[in-house]
């Protein structure tokens, strides 16, 4: 289960709190959630860079190179991977009755970076 590219699947969603909402009710259209053995969590809320960009969206000219550093652009911007901040992140992980692992997956420019978005996830994940 990938939290952040769920997400993704609704723009509408604004706070982290609204998110784990909506995780709540795409599980609640299974009755088996056993076959989830890992959890990538982190936290990706593009809804308005999403409605933009499809609003405004204009093909890349140039080289092929250039088109991909464009559309890297984008997918930074729309896949984020920061920390999930929501003290509420155990009602999901608690519904996992195979959940065998945890994957803090975050992106970040520079490890003191990395090592802050790192510290900040844990937090939230202590109950």
């Amino acid at each position: 289960l990938d939290t952040g590219h769920l997400m993704h699947t609704n723009p509408e969603l604004r706070t982290a709190d609204d998110a784990v909402d909506y995780i709540h009710a795409i599980l609640d259209r299974y009755e088996d959630l056993s076959m989830i053995h890992g959890v990538h969590l982190h936290q990706s809320l593009s809804g308005p860079y999403i409605k933009d960009c499809i609003a405004h969206w204009q093909p890349t000219a140039g080289t092929y190179t250039e088109q991909l550093w464009a559309v890297m652009g984008h997918i930074f911007n729309i896949d984020t991977h920061k920390p999930f901040r929501s003290h509420r992140i155990h009602e999901l992980l608690d519904r996992l009755p195979q959940l065998e692992f945890l994957c803090l997956e975050q992106i970040s420019g520079t490890r003191e970076e990395h090592a802050g978005n790192l510290a900040e996830q844990v937090l939230y994940l202590n109950r």
